[in-house]
């Protein structure tokens, strides 16, 4: 891997964990404003708190999809990998057997 494909990599994790970072910090600020509005009475608050927790969920739960889908990949091929040294054994198995 050369230095530039290093850096790309740094600067999509890093980015990453940003956006990690504000869906939990838009959690917090909903459940904050949630809670809030419950003790207050004032639904719109409590509505706009939890909207604002939903959305936080939702965009921490994006990125591990992101983080998922980026290594599809690497698993496909270590499962390709897998599957060809399975085909191997059992072929030399066969060959020693006979």
């Amino acid at each position: 891997m050369d230095e530039n494909s290093f850096i790309q990599l740094e600067e999509e994790s890093i980015m990453a964990l940003d956006d990690k970072l504000d869906g939990m910090k838009d959690q917090v600020t909903g459940k904050v404003k949630d809670v809030a509005g419950k003790v207050t009475g004032d639904h719109k608050t409590e509505a706009e708190g939890m909207a604002e927790e939903l959305m936080g969920k939702t965009e921490e739960k994006w990125e591990v999809v992101k983080d998922n889908a980026s290594q599809m990949p690497i698993m496909t091929s270590i499962i390709v990998a897998a599957a060809v040294a399975a085909v191997t054994t059992a072929v030399l198995v066969h060959h020693k057997k006979n």
